[in-house]
């Protein structure tokens, strides 16, 4: 998965996360995992960045 497609994915679960809290609430099940899929990408491309 390259840098840009990257980005892309995680901008798209910032959404689905602020929707999923928005509608839920913030410790609701769907939102805490979200949250932790959205901190797996956020890792994955912060992986990426150092490597260079």
């Amino acid at each position: 998965m390259d840098k840009k497609q990257l980005l892309k994915y995680i901008s798209e679960k910032k959404k689905e996360m602020i929707r999923f809290g928005m509608n839920y609430g913030l410790r609701n099940e769907k939102t805490v995992k979200c949250s932790q899929e959205l901190d797996k990408l956020l890792n994955t491309y912060q992986a990426i960045i150092w490597k260079g």
